[in-house]
């Protein structure tokens, strides 16, 4: 199985009296975005659940554009999840062969060095593949994944 963990876009700055969680992408965040929904398009992701903050549903919103996934959810218990809460998440979920979550720091990055023992620290707009020699997601557990490759916009 393969995971993919996206970190959302770069986010505008907060306005007098907006909450973090309804701060939208700027426009450098919908560039970088529009470039991993490109990266994304052949590798075959048959499910996205993503935080319902405004700027993860935008950089959600934008990768589907180019994978056009049926199996999207929301869940605000995403908004700035600790990485367990992530990986509760996940292992309640039955998924197919690919799956990706789009979320906030630190939880996400921590969830890298969670299943892979790599401490990795994702900028905004930056993705990890971690891959799982499991069937479900039910068994995705503490170094039980491979780091493949951590994709930046800059590099793409």
């Amino acid at each position: 199985m393969k995971l993919f963990l996206l970190r959302h876009g770069k986010a505008a700055q907060g306005v007098e009296n907006q909450k973090d969680f309804d701060r939208p992408l700027n426009e450098k965040g919908e560039k970088q975005i529009k470039k991993i929904g490109k990266f994304l398009q052949n590798q075959g992701i048959e499910k996205i659940v993503s935080s319902s903050a405004l700027r993860t549903k935008q950089t959600t919103k934008i990768v589907n554009k180019a994978l056009e996934v049926e199996d999207v959810t929301f869940d605000k218990s995403l908004y700035l999840a600790s990485s367990m809460d992530i990986h509760e998440l996940i292992n309640g979920l039955v998924t197919a062969k690919t799956m990706l979550v789009v979320g906030h720091n630190y939880g996400i990055s921590e969830l890298i060095d969670y299943y892979t023992g790599n401490a990795v620290v994702l900028s905004t707009g930056c993705m990890a593949i971690i891959e799982f020699d499991v069937t479900s997601s039910a068994h995705f557990s503490r170094f039980a994944g491979t780091l493949k490759e951590i994709v930046s916009p800059k590099n793409i």
